[in-house]
C-alpha cells in the first residue's frame, strides 16, 4: 500500500466520522413519529450533510479497495471507533470515559498490529 492509499483510507475514516458527528446533531431535532420522520430528515441540513459526507467517503473508498486489497484496506477503518468519541466530545459535547481511551488505545494498537 502506497502513502497515497493510506492517507485516502485516513480520509475516508475522517470523513465517514464527521458524517455521524453530522447525522447526530441532525437527528437530535428530529420529530419523534415516523410520518413526520422522514419529511424532516430530508430536509435537515445536517442530515443532508452527513449523508453527503458519507457519500464522499463511499466514493474514495470504492477507488482505493480497487487497488488495495480489502484485507489491508479495512483495519484503518477502524479509525471511526477511534475519532468519533474525541469529535463527539469536541462538537457535541458528550462525554469520553476512560473505557473510551482505553479502547481507542487498543484499536490503535490493532491496526499497528495488523501493518507490522
Amino acid at each position: 500500500m502506497t502513502l497515497k492509499h493510506f492517507l485516502t483510507l485516513v480520509m475516508v475514516a475522517t470523513l465517514t466520522s464527521l458524517g455521524q458527528i453530522s447525522l447526530k446533531y441532525g437527528a437530535e431535532s428530529l420529530a419523534e413519529g415516523f410520518n413526520q420522520f422522514i419529511p424532516a430528515a430530508l430536509q435537515n441540513i445536517w442530515i443532508i450533510t452527513g449523508l453527503g459526507l458519507y457519500a464522499i467517503a463511499m466514493i474514495f473508498w470504492i477507488q482505493t479497495i480497487r487497488v488495495v486489497p480489502l484485507n489491508v484496506a479495512i483495519p484503518i477503518s477502524g479509525l471511526t471507533f477511534v475519532m468519533i468519541p474525541f469529535l463527539s466530545s469536541l462538537i457535541l459535547g458528550e462525554e469520553v470515559s476512560k473505557s473510551n481511551f482505553i479502547g481507542s488505545g487498543f484499536i490503535i494498537m490493532g491496526i499497528y498490529l495488523s501493518y507490522a
